[in-house]
């Protein structure tokens, strides 16, 4: 028997060896012993990282979104983060599933754009992979390449002038930029403009 500290390092190696078959069990005992312990939020932590490794190993995506919607409600009212982001490659994908399905909207979004900003600095983001930007958001990104302001922005969009300086804060903040210069330059990077 594989102690209960030793399980969370074996099934992400399952299942980067291709070997998900052998991981529900492996995540089962792993999950019930947590549970069983489950008296504060540092067991929580544990619960979460069973209920993510059930998603990546789940045999359908019905299944592995059910798991991830439970890991994500457990962790959205705590803000955990790295726990989603250190699977981001594997996670991504399923997270944007559960984002498409309105599975804790705000938090997910907010986690696939960190894990995405990761990905860029270290340059493994494919170049038509958008930042989660609206189509709004992509026609404001192409209003400040244009070099508008933001009540240039407010009148051509027909917006109130907090709208549009709310667009360009969300323009700035998912694609993790520090300036609207270093957006437009990441949007072109990223063939949004």
């Amino acid at each position: 028997m594989i102690p209960f500290y030793l399980r969370q390092l074996l099934m992400p190696l399952l299942i980067a060896r291709g070997q998900k078959d052998a991981v529900p069990a492996q995540i089962r005992a792993f999950y019930e012993s947590v549970q069983a312990e489950y008296l504060s939020s540092e067991w929580q932590y544990w619960l979460i990282t069973a209920r993510i490794y059930q998603a990546l190993s789940a045999p359908t995506p019905e299944e592995a979104l059910t798991f991830l919607a439970e890991a994500l409600n457990l962790a959205q009212p705590e803000g955990y983060i790295r726990i989603f982001a250190d699977e981001g490659r594997v996670l991504a994908p399923l997270l944007r599933k559960a984002l498409s399905q309105g599975i804790t909207p705000e938090y997910t979004g907010k986690l696939l754009t960190i894990i995405e900003a990761e990905k860029r600095r270290k340059g493994t983001l494919p170049p038509q992979t958008s930042a989660l930007l609206s189509e709004r958001e992509i026609e404001v990104l192409q209003l400040l390449a244009a070099g508008s302001s933001n009540r240039q922005i407010a009148q051509k969009l027909i917006v109130s002038l907090s709208t549009a300086k709310t667009h360009v804060h969300n323009i700035l903040e998912k694609l993790n930029a520090e300036n609207r210069t270093q957006a437009i330059a990441l949007g072109r990077e990223l063939k949004l403009i």
